[in-house]
C-alpha cells in the first residue's frame, strides 16, 4: 500500500508499524530506526516536494552497497517523495548489478564520480543555480572533504535551496577519541577550520545543526554496534548540519533559475 509505505518510510503521514513496508527499508540511514533523518526532511521537504525539479545526494548508495536492496534505497525514496524532480546520484563505483537494480527510475541520473573531487563532479556540467536541494552524505573520514563537497557544490544550489550535511558529530569529546573520523568535519570546528571560501557561505546565509537523535527509537541497538565510546546522547554522529541559501534582492527580481546539463 503506497500510503501505508509513504508514512512509514518519511514519516510525514501517520506512522505505521509491524508492516512489511517497516522491514523494507531498513538497513538505509534514512528510516526512522536509523540516524533517523527521515524527521528532518520531513519537516523541511515536505512543503516543497511537488515544486522540487532538481536533487543531488552524494554517496546516493549504501555502504552495504551489493546486500539485499539496502544500496538503492535512497534512490527509491527520493523518487517516490519527489514526484516531478530529477534526482541526481553522486556515487564511485556504479557496478552492473546497481545499474540495473535502479534502471527502472526514470527520473534518476548516476553521477559516477569521486566527490572528494571537484574537477570530477565539475566535468557533469550543473548551471549555477540549478538545485533545489543537495545532500551531503558522503565520506566523512575523509579530511575536510564536507568542506571541499560544500566549495564545490554550493554554487550549483539556487537562492531559497537547501543544502544538507549528514552524520556530523559536533561535541569536542569525540575529537580526542577520533580526530577527523566519525563525521569531524571542518564544519564542525567553525570559524578555525573551515576554508575562507566556507566560512563565508555559513556566515552569509541561514544555518542550523538538527540533532536527529531526539525520537530514535532503536538507540540502544545503534549504540551497542557503533565502535566508539563517545556514542551516547550527548555525544553522536547523527547530527545533521542544514543551511539554507538566502535570496539576494537580485535574485528576487532574476528570471527562471538555470536547467542542468544532462551527462
Amino acid at each position: 500500500d503506497r500510503v501505508m509505505i509513504m508514512s512509514q518510510f518519511y514519516f510525514i503521514a501517520v506512522l505505521v508499524s509491524g508492516t512489511a513496508s517497516a522491514e523494507r527499508y531498513a538497513g538505509n540511514d534514512k528510516a526512522r530506526d536509523e540516524p533517523s533523518f527521515v524527521d528532518l526532511y520531513g519537516i523541511l521537504l515536505d512543503p516543497i516536494k511537488d515544486s522540487v525539479r532538481n536533487v543531488t545526494e552524494v554517496g546516493v548508495l549504501s555502504s552495504s552497497s551489493e546486500v539485499g536492496v539496502a544500496y538503492r534505497l535512497s534512490v527509491e525514496m527520493w523518487n517516490e517523495f519527489f514526484p516531478s524532480a530529477l534526482i541526481w546520484g553522486v556515487e564511485a563505483g556504479y557496478t552492473p548489478k546497481i545499474l540495473n537494480s535502479i534502471s527502472h527510475y526514470p527520473r534518476f541520473r548516476k553521477i559516477d564520480a569521486d566527490s572528494t573531487k571537484c574537477e570530477e563532479l565539475s566535468a557533469f556540467g550543473f548551471a549555477n543555480e540549478s538545485m533545489d536541494v543537495i545532500i551531503d552524505g558522503g565520506p566523512h573520514g575523509v579530511a575536510n572533504a564536507n568542506d571541499a563537497l560544500l566549495s564545490c557544490l554550493w554554487r550549483t544550489l539556487r537562492p531559497g535551496g537547501l543544502y544538507f550535511v549528514e552524520d556530523q558529530r559536533k561535541y569536542a569529546a569525540a575529537e580526542a577519541v577520533s580526530p577527523g573520523k566519525l563525521g569531524l568535519s571542518a564544519l564542525m570546528r567553525f570559524p578555525e577550520s573551515t576554508s575562507a571560501a566556507v566560512r563565508a557561505i555559513l556566515e552569509e546565509n541561514d544555518c542550523f545543526f538538527a540533532d536527529t537523535a531526539l525520537g530514535h527509537r532503536a538507540w540502544e541497538r545503534s549504540q551497542h554496534v557503533t565502535p566508539t565510546a563517545t556514542f551516547d546522547r550527548a555525544n553522536h554522529n547523527s547530527n545533521v548540519l542544514v543551511i539554507r541559501k538566502r535570496p539576494s534582492r537580485s535574485t528576487l527580481k532574476r528570471g527562471p533559475r538555470g536547467t542542468v546539463a544532462t551527462p
